[in-house]
């Protein structure tokens, strides 16, 4: 038959027969008899579960680009976006084009993991100057480029060695900057 206990002590301080937990770690239990004799349960390991998702370039996109995310192994998968299953979309990997919250909810070993969330942001750089785009003789606009995290400022189609985000355009010309999201 089964034995009873009248004591039990578990290895994280819980006192019960039983203990429900929702935390990883080595679990053990003692338990003591009414005649004072005592046993120790074998070492039981919880795990957590790692659920990740991985993109293949820069999480900025530009128009036209895509990334594709990648979540770690499990048995079944299903992304969402904003916190709303995308259709179909239930393979490892997904093409994103469209910025947006992204999620990927899947099945591992009969536990339901939802990642955490991956953010996609349009790269949406911006150009705007401190006055006027015409100028007298001996006066200086500043021109600045906002969005980005580098930039390469070109005069007359040659580059200026300037890698800020504000030019002194004091120069009649045409200045161009390219603007890089990392």
């Amino acid at each position: 038959g089964t034995q009873s206990y009248d004591q039990y002590s578990w290895s994280n301080g819980e006192i019960t027969q039983t203990v429900i937990t929702d935390s990883a770690g080595a679990y053990s239990v003692t338990v003591t008899d009414a005649n004072g004799c005592t046993g120790q349960s074998p070492i039981v390991y919880i795990n957590e579960v790692q659920f990740e998702v991985f993109a293949d370039g820069s999480t900025e996109l530009c128009a036209g680009d895509s990334l594709n995310l990648v979540a770690s192994s499990a048995d079944t998968y299903q992304w969402t976006l904003n916190g709303s299953d995308l259709t179909g979309e239930t393979d490892s990997s997904l093409v994103v084009t469209s910025p947006g919250t992204y999620a990927i909810i899947g099945q591992i070993g009969g536990c339901t993991i939802t990642s955490d969330p991956f953010e996609v942001n349009t790269f949406n750089p911006s150009l705007s100057a401190d006055g006027p785009t015409a100028a007298c003789d001996n006066q200086t606009i500043i021109l600045e480029a906002q969005g980005g995290a580098s930039y390469q400022w070109t005069f007359n189609g040659n580059l200026t060695g300037n890698n800020s985000n504000t030019i002194d355009a004091n120069e009649t010309g045409t200045y161009t900057v390219t603007i890089s999201s990392n």
